[in-house]
């Protein structure tokens, strides 16, 4: 019997914004990760490690979907994704593959490039970011892991409102978060909750239909939100926008944006000022691939909603 044992890897540590020790992980295995930090320091980034980060040492080379993990290992993998998104993006969460297999732990890694890291920064630091990248670069997925996280671990008690040029898509960046979600392992899905009540445990399961998902354990929901046919409809929908995070999707492609954008301003403001008051995530993301190349629109219409 082979009793030499593997000696660790000794890794790179660093200090966050808040003066923690944080270790660089070089060892992932999701090489997007190590790629976008060496695209970050080829063109002069100083601080081009950052999303390699980890926390506890121990977790280093665990696999989150290995079915022996201990519960201590659990808790940790947990804890971690709690105040490490960079982890949970990185060694978590899955992106399920058309044609690709089934159940936990299918599909493929998280896949970063400097688009969606510096809307991952953006959106971490409470600033509304508008993400525009042609088809096939991952825009949509990579938003809906980003909130994904933010819907598990990031906030609690708070309202999400996906909107999109039509109810219909709306309905299926919902259906794609859900489909995100159910190929995490099943301990971290957060289906049910266990409550007290007269005396007895019961479980209280989160509401779950074609247009609303809520979480029976952090208390945050998430609605699809319909598309404005008239002018009046879509005030009503800004209006109606009452909400923390707002995902705008086909950003250049939704009728009556400029209406919508200005109703909503005055319900994201509150919502923010609620949110920061409670010191908790808030975000406004647009994101969409290209219309108009000159980026006036977005411009005009963020004038308006300020």
């Amino acid at each position: 019997m082979n009793t030499l044992q593997k000696k660790p890897v000794k890794l790179a540590t660093a200090v966050d914004e808040y003066g923690t020790r944080y270790y660089i992980d070089t060892t992932t295995k999701n090489i997007s990760f190590l790629q976008t930090a060496a695209d970050l320091k080829r063109v002069g980034v100083k601080n081009n490690l950052f999303m390699l980060k980890i926390y506890n040492r121990d977790l280093v080379g665990v696999d989150p979907y290995d079915p022996n993990l201990s519960k201590g290992q659990i808790s940790a993998i947990m804890m971690e994704c709690m105040i490490n998104p960079y982890y949970y993006l990185r060694e978590v969460a899955r992106i399920p593959e058309q044609g690709g297999s089934v159940g936990i732990g299918s599909g493929s890694h998280f896949i970063l490039h400097r688009g969606n890291l510096a809307m991952t920064f953006c959106f971490l630091h409470c600033i509304d970011c508008y993400l525009l990248l042609s088809r096939q670069c991952y825009k949509t997925h990579s938003t809906i892991a980003l909130f994904e996280w933010a819907y598990l671990f990031g906030t609690t008690n708070s309202q999400f409102n996906f909107l999109n040029k039509s109810q219909g898509d709306s309905d299926a960046n919902l259906s794609k978060f859900k489909a995100h979600k159910s190929v995490l392992p099943i301990w971290m899905q957060q289906n049910y909750n266990f409550v007290e009540s007269d005396g007895e445990m019961k479980i209280k399961k989160g509401m779950d239909n074609v247009r609303t998902i809520k979480n029976p354990v952090t208390g945050n929901w998430i609605e699809s939100k319909p598309s404005a046919r008239t002018e009046e409809a879509a005030d009503g929908i800004g209006r109606g926008n009452t909400s923390a995070f707002v995902w705008f999707d086909e950003f250049e492609f939704i009728n009556y944006i400029s209406v919508i954008m200005a109703a909503s301003g005055p319900a994201y403001v509150r919502a923010a000022e609620i949110a920061n008051k409670n010191k908790a995530l808030h975000c406004r993301v647009i994101t969409t691939t290209p219309k108009h190349a000159t980026g006036r629109l977005y411009g005009d219409i963020e004038m308006e909603a300020c």
